[in-house]
């Protein structure tokens, strides 16, 4: 392999998060690597458009961070048509996340591997790693996804619906053997798929249709997604589980995640919190570390640091003040007080820091309060009790995490 091939998608607006999810790949290669490791990056965006100013950005970006850790950066602009001629169905009003599915039409033919890494990922560990790992027979390397219901619809009667929830993987990061993909002619199968099914999870169900039994389960610290650290039961410990690994990869991958994936709404740069790790750091300091690092756009990011930072303050005020009357077993007066600083607000004071330890509950009850309020009376009256299962359910995870 004469380079690390990397494939990013990217709107005009992401190209900044793109950078700064490159940045985070460069600051954490090691540079002091032996026998003539020290190959380069390089970065393939796909994108629809991008203006001939972000392009000059993109240019000066290789050229910075190329004096840190060798790099390329090459820009492929994308046509919809085939899969606007489908009808699948956008996500964020455009087709980019289908990109990824044309990718070797971008690629050196020479290329072993090429790893695909959504955007609104940050790196925290040396990404050669990945690279080196032997997919074996199978086409692709992934990490399973959160557990749910995954189930297929057909378009029309010829098809059977297929349930995927087994065995179900997350798109966000895809380890693909480029030779296998190319000998079994997998972009030709997805394009004959799309008409048959029903991919309302866009990209992501299509590839789990064609990948299916072709894809090797990689550890999951290569995909972490935020949510885990408030909420995960993993398929040893019964009942509803919502992680299909074990207990002892599930805190091995939040004690030392490789990847963060803030997937969904939680985006740092929308809340430069979200949730805390088990170290007692915010998610979103990660991301903001390096954003003051990230060459160019620099300024472009930083500015959206202020509303970043005032995001969830008045959910996490109010969780924390239902959680001490909580603690105080005062349940009864918990619909009371929601209603009534939902109606009046809160004062500076009790907007003042939440201890690191209460954070992530403190947003979870935070957000139920919010919710019943807005759903009336009867899910007010229901409050309590939905406090008290959400720390019962920190509580376990607590146990669990440190090995109870």
């Amino acid at each position: 392999m004469q380079n690390y091939p990397i494939l990013l998608i990217a709107t005009e607006n992401y190209v900044p998060f793109a950078a700064c999810l490159m940045t985070s790949i460069i600051y954490n290669t090691n540079k002091i690597v032996g026998g003539g490791q020290n190959k380069p990056y390089c970065f393939y965006i796909l994108s629809d458009f991008l203006s001939k100013s972000t392009q000059e950005k993109l240019s000066k970006l290789q050229a910075k961070l190329s004096i840190i850790y060798p790099l390329e950066i090459t820009i492929h602009l994308c046509d919809d048509a085939e899969f606007r001629e489908n009808n699948l169905p956008k996500l964020n009003e455009n087709y980019l996340c289908f990109y990824r599915l044309l990718f070797e039409r971008f690629l050196d033919f020479s290329a072993q591997k090429v790893l695909y890494l959504d955007v609104d990922m940050i790196v925290l560990w040396d990404l050669r790693e990945i690279f080196a790992m032997d997919l074996e027979d199978k086409v692709c390397g992934v990490v399973l996804d959160y557990k749910a219901n995954r189930l297929l619809m057909p378009k029309d009667e010829s098809h059977p619906p297929l349930n995927l929830s087994q065995g179900y993987f997350n798109s966000g990061l895809l380890l693909i053997d480029v030779q296998k993909w190319r000998a079994q002619e997998i972009e030709s199968q997805i394009l004959h798929s799309m008409d048959s099914y029903h991919f309302k999870e866009h990209d992501q169900s299509i590839l789990n249709y064609i990948l299916k039994d072709k894809v090797k389960i990689l550890p999951l610290y290569w995909n972490v997604l935020v949510y885990y650290f408030i909420n995960a039961k993993t398929k040893e410990e019964g009942g509803n589980f919502n992680i299909s690994y074990t207990r002892n990869q599930l805190n091995n991958a939040l004690k030392n995640p490789k990847i963060v994936h803030y997937y969904l709404d939680y985006k740092p740069w929308r809340d430069d919190k979200i949730y805390v790790d088990t170290k007692g750091e915010f998610l979103g300091k990660y991301w903001w570390d390096i954003a003051q690092k990230t060459p160019v756009f620099t300024d472009e990011l930083m500015r959206l640091k202020e509303s970043a930072s005032q995001a969830r303050v008045f959910q996490a005020a109010l969780g924390f003040l239902l959680l001490k009357f909580a603690r105080f077993g005062l349940y009864f007066l918990l619909p009371i007080q929601a209603y009534w600083i939902m109606k009046k607000g809160l004062d500076n004071q009790a907007s003042q820091e939440i201890p690191r330890g209460d954070y992530n509950l403190s947003i979870e009850i935070g957000k139920e309060a919010i919710k019943a309020y807005n759903k009336g009376k009867g899910r007010l009256l229901a409050l309590p009790f939905r406090i008290l299962n959400l720390q019962k359910r920190f509580q376990l995870a607590k146990k669990r995490l440190e090995g109870l």
